[in-house]
């Protein structure tokens, strides 16, 4: 066999995204959510002539994302590793932002109107989620057996996700989302009490307490884990 490129991605964050869910509905939305953007990698990576080894399941599409894993194990030939693992994580990133504007446009009709502040946060919030991460490992099953470059690729990759980036320990002012506590709430303009923002969201649209509790002030991560 030719010397190929084994390649690990891996998406985030997945820990603290579902220990911010209050309800069964958040925790299904934030798996599927996470799972979806899986598939997004899962088909670039087939489209790239991968041979996929995690999931090995051959018909994951975002349409039918539900259970794929939020790591992504991959076998190319040709020493393409880094290119293909470079354009699969713009990718995924790309998809996330495309579900993050549907949401936005669907969530605007919802907000008070006249305010552009709410909007601000949610794009800093939603440039700032999603992490992914990858590896490359020369593969050569002549002089290594896949067991072992595996084991190296994973902790290649446990290696480069210790150096990963907080962005949300800076820029989040004001009151915090009531979920996770940890990024601030969407709110109006001049006025930082996410309290009323919120609670006019729930007067003008009753409908919207299947996706919203009296007193919950949420920021665009939970939104769109709510309202998508």
């Amino acid at each position: 066999m030719a010397q190929q490129d084994l390649i690990v991605i891996a998406l985030g964050p997945v820990q603290s995204y579902i220990e911010a869910s209050r309800r069964t509905q958040d925790l299904w939305a934030g798996s599927q959510l996470l799972s979806q953007l899986a598939a997004v990698g899962v088909a670039e990576l087939s489209r790239q002539g991968a041979e996929l080894l995690l999931p090995t399941q051959f018909a994951v599409t975002p349409a039918n994302s539900s259970g794929t894993p939020n790591r992504l194990v991959a076998l190319i030939d040709g020493n393409r590793g880094e290119l293909v693992a470079q354009q699969t994580k713009r990718v995924v990133e790309q998809a996330w932002k495309d579900l993050s504007a549907q949401v936005k446009a669907k969530f605007a009709a919802l907000a008070p109107t006249g305010h552009t502040t709410w909007q601000g946060i949610w794009d800093r919030q939603v440039e700032n989620w999603l992490e992914v991460y990858w590896t490359v490992l020369p593969f050569d099953d002549a002089v290594t057996d896949f067991g072992t470059a595996f084991r190296r690729a994973q902790r290649l990759m446990d290696t480069r996700k210790l150096a990963r980036r907080f962005p949300n320990a800076v820029g989040e002012p004001n009151a915090k989302n009531s979920l996770s506590g940890e990024r601030e709430a969407l709110h109006a303009d001049a006025d930082t009490d996410a309290r009323r923002f919120w609670q006019n969201i729930l007067v003008r649209n009753p409908q919207t307490t299947a996706n919203l509790r009296e007193g919950e002030v949420l920021c665009a991560i939970d939104t769109i884990k709510r309202f998508g």
